[in-house]
């Protein structure tokens, strides 16, 4: 059985999405998809919504403190 190709898609998603990643500890990353599953969301869905969410202004980050070294 041949895979189906989406190529007209493919190039629609190549110009029109973007994507976005941070980096994790192992731990970190494994705790992160174990408490996406018990809450039954896929970690990107939530990774997503997190942003958008934030860029909505319905969520505040935590900003953390940063020493600036210009400043000191």
């Amino acid at each position: 059985m041949e895979k189906y190709k989406r190529t007209g898609q493919a190039a629609w998603d190549k110009r029109n999405l973007k994507t976005i990643s941070t980096k994790m500890t192992k731990g970190e990353y494994e705790r992160f998809l174990d408490k996406c599953y018990l809450a039954r969301i896929k970690p990107y869905t939530l990774v997503k919504q997190l942003v958008r969410d934030w860029m909505e202004g319905k969520r505040q980050p935590e900003l953390p403190k940063v020493t600036v070294f210009w400043d000191l």
